[in-house]
């Protein structure tokens, strides 16, 4: 199985967020990481400023979208990531309260992701893939990091995590992690009932896996997640 490289330096967030973005394209993951690398140092530098930069870096910037276009190309990528990290973090939240939510199932992730899709709009204003089939598909594509999205969901929704603290700095990037690796080995052991492939839903042979050195987090769900209670109303009529 793959694992997420950290560095323990300034450049670990754009390491993170590019196989979040691309996690079956190692060509897009290098461009990125170099786009936005360069992008990080010319922010730090002085006008007058000269620093070096490596050949093979070089040579992948020449290769790369522009800055304007790799925009693009993440926010398209995220809008429909967003909803595969949604799939995840909605089936582990009603496993977690069994006493409000029997059998948590792929059926029921998919509706809430539905539902979450029709009622959330994007920050450029354009709606989330809504219908069943793209949401199949989008888990699907996502399947081998949902967890990173799923934590970066957990950071949107739970009172008392500060989104703008998302991966700025070492103690969050290691907070971030200790909560997707929850995730990770949640969805790598948790099958849900009357499941056709009777597989767990994350695949622990491909998933791109938090490194060892970094201790999981347990999600501390304050309340059961009221937004599945409702959206879990209308399902019951479906």
């Amino acid at each position: 199985m793959p694992e997420i490289e950290i560095r323990g330096n300034d450049l670990d967030p754009i390491r993170i967020l590019s196989l979040m973005h691309f996690p079956n394209d190692e060509a897009l993951r290098q461009q990125y990481l170099a786009v936005k690398a360069t992008e990080w140092e010319l922010g730090r530098a002085l006008t007058t400023d000269l620093f070096k930069i490596e050949v093979s870096r070089l040579q992948t910037l020449l290769e790369s979208p522009g800055k304007a276009q790799l925009r693009e190309i993440t926010d398209s990528l995220s809008k429909r990531a967003f909803v595969a990290g949604d799939y995840l973090l909605n089936i582990c939240g009603m496993h977690s309260f069994p006493e409000y939510f029997d059998e948590p199932s792929e059926r029921k992730a998919v509706f809430l992701a539905e539902r979450f899709a029709n009622e959330t709009e994007y920050k450029d204003g354009s709606s989330l893939p809504a219908d069943r089939s793209s949401i199949l598909r989008i888990v699907k594509e996502f399947r081998d990091v949902a967890h990173l999205w799923a934590a970066w969901r957990f950071y949107e929704i739970i009172p008392g995590r500060n989104q703008e603290d998302f991966l700025m700095g070492a103690q969050s990037i290691r907070e971030f992690l200790g909560i997707a690796r929850s995730l990770q080995e949640f969805g790598c052991s948790f099958v849900p009932k009357r499941s056709r492939s009777e597989m767990p839903i994350l695949n622990n042979k491909t998933i791109w896996t938090v490194p060892d050195s970094i201790p999981h987090i347990e999600l501390s769900w304050p309340l059961p997640p009221p937004h599945i209670i409702e959206h879990l109303k209308s399902y019951k009529t479906t």
